[in-house]
């Protein structure tokens, strides 16, 4: 967190729009020691989230998009997963992610009917 600190302040000072998000998850179903990994993943992620309202800069729980997303890609279709190797998701994570930095830049995306 303090290389956090560092890097908001020195981007704020350049007058450069901060977004933090939180990491993205890990497929605990590929590796036994991912569900941990996801434990410290999202503490992580609420370390990020308290700098940034410290700040007063964007933050954005990736985490938590990406996790919601793949419990319930799990749920309809047993064994999914959008990764080979449990850290790298491929397309459809990587669409979870851009929706995630879309949302944290407040881009606001609509449905056309």
């Amino acid at each position: 967190m303090k290389g956090q600190q560092g890097l908001v302040t020195k981007l704020k000072a350049a007058g450069v729009k901060v977004v933090f998000l939180s990491p993205p998850c890990v497929d605990p179903d590929r590796r036994n020691t991912f569900a941990v990994y996801n434990e410290a993943l999202t503490k992580f992620g609420q370390g990020v989230k308290d700098l940034a309202a410290k700040e007063g800069v964007a933050f954005f729980d990736l985490n938590g998009v990406m996790n919601d997303a793949q419990v319930k890609a799990k749920a309809a279709k047993p064994g999914y997963s959008w990764t080979g190797d449990g850290v790298h998701p491929g397309n459809p994570g990587h669409a979870v992610m851009a929706y995630g930095v879309l949302k944290g830049l407040g881009c606001v995306c609509s449905r056309r009917a």
